[in-house]
């Protein structure tokens, strides 16, 4: 089942090409936000004194408060290899080990379905296929596994492969949090990596749900007869609502991180200023 294989070998040479993005995009990112603390602490400074606000000691400490909170936003741009990271690593942990599915991968995904529907077209071969009313429902029931397991495989495949993007390439959006006035570009970076933590979270609960069903599923053969063919109707039925349940649901729970969420780089800005 070699071929089984390939979508960890495309999961794993994104994840190598995404490894030296930042090793490039960090210096530039450092270069960008230190521009843009100057201009910022620049525009404060300027600001103040025309406003004519309380003389040069108010100037002050206008600059330095900018400066405190420059320092803050600058943390988070040195430990981003830290902490991004463990955020989208500690929703992925949470979902496999609510789902109870330690390991799995896209290809473990699609090679469960594929297996399942093998055994499911073995264990009725010997009498199902061969009746005209029968049969097409089993071979229906197993094409309809093998395609929605591997659309499951896909959709993890696809939060896999964001995630390392995320890892590799929004270093430089950070960059940009070193003024107010283009804070809000970290923003939206911060909330996308907590985005693609939380859909890979839902995308584990959901495949445990698959792994507990592919199970009851595949004891189902031996119920099914001619007389009773409901158990290909459940099997046909659960596996297309898990895929659309795997294809919509972790979009809509990352959608409730809305730009509303409670805490803004810029929000420090509009603080201190």
């Amino acid at each position: 089942m070699e071929v089984l294989g390939i979508l960890d070998g495309i999961v794993q040479t994104f994840e190598l090409a995404t490894q030296t993005w930042f090793t490039t995009l960090y210096p530039i990112a450092q270069n960008l936000f230190f521009a843009l603390m100057v201009i910022q602490i620049a525009w404060v400074g300027i600001w103040s004194m025309l406003g004519q606000r309380e003389g040069g000691e108010q100037v002050l400490v206008q600059i330095l408060r900018q400066v405190f909170v420059l320092s803050i936003l600058y943390t988070v741009l040195v430990f981003s290899p830290i902490w991004v990271p463990t955020v989208i690593g500690s929703f992925e942990q949470a979902g496999a080990a609510a789902g109870g599915i330690d390991g799995i991968n896209p290809s473990s995904v699609f090679s469960g379905g594929f297996l399942l529907a093998l055994g499911l077209l073995d264990g009725l071969n010997n009498w199902g296929l061969l009746n005209p009313l029968i049969g097409p429902m089993i071979l229906l029931t197993c094409l309809t596994l093998v395609l929605c397991y591997a659309w499951m495989a896909g959709v993890l495949l696809i939060y896999l492969v964001e995630s390392y993007v995320v890892l590799g390439g929004g270093v430089v959006l950070l960059g940009f949090g070193g003024s107010r006035f283009t804070a809000g570009i970290a923003d939206g970076y911060l909330i996308y990596v907590f985005r693609v933590g939380v859909k890979l979270f839902v995308a584990y609960l959901v495949l445990g749900i698959a792994g507990s069903l592919a199970s009851q599923w595949a004891a189902l053969r031996n119920a099914v007869a001619l007389d009773n063919p409901g158990p290909l109707f459940e099997v046909l039925g659960g596996a297309v609502v898990l895929a659309l349940v795997t294809a919509k649901v972790p979009v809509y729970a990352s959608q409730m991180l809305g730009a509303g969420a409670g805490f803004s780089l810029r929000a420090l800005f509009v603080e201190g200023a």
